[in-house]
């Protein structure tokens, strides 16, 4: 009954156009509720699958990039020729 109301309300929300990253949310939500679980528990859950090392370094890598094409005079043409 849990999968239906998950895979059922994150198609409902696609079919809706919500955002596909807000309808995980928005569906695993429901299905918490659903099951009488507190709602601390939701955001408990959802900081420690945040909060990871190798998750935090691609977008600390991204702002790296940015910040040396932004600030390093010619870096994306020598990027682009290595």
């Amino acid at each position: 009954m849990i999968a239906l109301l998950l895979f059922g309300g994150f198609a409902l929300f696609l079919i809706l156009g919500v955002p596909v990253a807000f309808g995980i949310v928005l569906a695993s939500l429901g299905a918490i509720l659903y099951q009488g679980y507190p709602m601390a528990l939701f955001g408990q859950r959802l900081f420690t699958s945040v909060d990871s090392f190798p998750l935090m370094a691609i977008p600390l890598f991204m702002l790296a990039v940015l910040a040396l094409v932004a600030y390093v005079p010619g870096f994306t043409s020598w990027a682009l020729s290595n």
